[in-house]
């Protein structure tokens, strides 16, 4: 079976099986990878912010709410979130003057964190902040990351 690589743009959530791959490309934004080591499958969130100030369907753009569509798709697949290996990318700060706790990046990294752990799962890896953006591929195969982290030029 030939090897097919999905890319997930800003606000968009996908799951798949081995041997696809998922790639993303992130700045402030922010991904949770998961990924099944017995059944080779996972998937990827790209979130832009940390919460949603709406109560209507699920919104990818939003932490809380991708990680729940995220979710969905684990149940569809007849596994359960504890199933699951986590990591969690990207969140930079990528303007100069901008303080952590005040940039949509460090907010993204915060969320990320919350979620997984009020929903009782364990972050296995992690990759965030800074002032760098950073392409991500997840190979469902083997469950590897590989990270490559793109400079910017301070202006």
């Amino acid at each position: 079976m030939p090897v097919k690589r999905i890319v997930l743009l800003p606000g968009e959530v996908h799951f798949s099986q081995a041997p696809d791959q998922l790639y993303t490309l992130l700045g402030s934004c922010l991904a949770i990878t998961a990924w099944h080591p017995q059944r080779q499958l996972g998937g990827m969130c790209h979130f832009l912010l940390p919460d949603s100030k709406h109560n209507a369907a699920l919104d990818g753009r939003y932490g809380s709410d991708a990680f729940n569509l995220l979710c969905q798709f684990m149940q569809r697949n007849t596994t359960s979130p504890g199933e699951y290996r986590y990591h969690i990318y990207g969140g930079s700060h990528i303007l100069q003057a901008e303080a952590r706790s005040l940039s949509i990046g460090g907010r993204n990294i915060d969320a990320a964190k919350r979620i997984l752990l009020n929903a009782s799962l364990t972050i296995d890896f992690e990759d965030t902040g800074g002032r760098h953006s950073r392409r991500v591929l997840l190979d469902l195969s083997t469950g590897k990351i590989i990270v490559h982290r793109l400079l910017h030029q301070a202006k």
